[in-house]
């Protein structure tokens, strides 16, 4: 299964989150409001986008895995018996 555009795009706001909660983790640095802390609503908005995404991604990742799991059961029906 291929992701589309907005897979991907989920994908890399997931990413951008992930990296920066490191940040804040490992040395108290928190980029998104460096970046974007002289506007509270486009940081809020920011942060809500980035949560979104990850829920978006979380989602078609675990859609993908149920069409593998399901073509898998698929080939394993159709697969004559004492066939590896």
């Amino acid at each position: 299964m291929r992701f589309g555009i907005g897979e991907w795009i989920s994908g890399g706001l997931s990413v951008v989150g992930a990296l920066n909660w490191g940040l804040v983790g490992l040395f108290g640095f928190n980029l998104v409001h460096t970046l974007f802390g002289w506007s509270k609503p486009v940081e809020r908005l920011i942060y809500g986008a980035v949560g979104l995404s990850g829920l978006i991604f979380a989602l078609s990742v675990s859609q993908s895995q149920n069409v593998v799991s399901e073509a898998r059961q698929q080939v394993k029906e159709r697969t004559p018996a004492g066939v590896a």
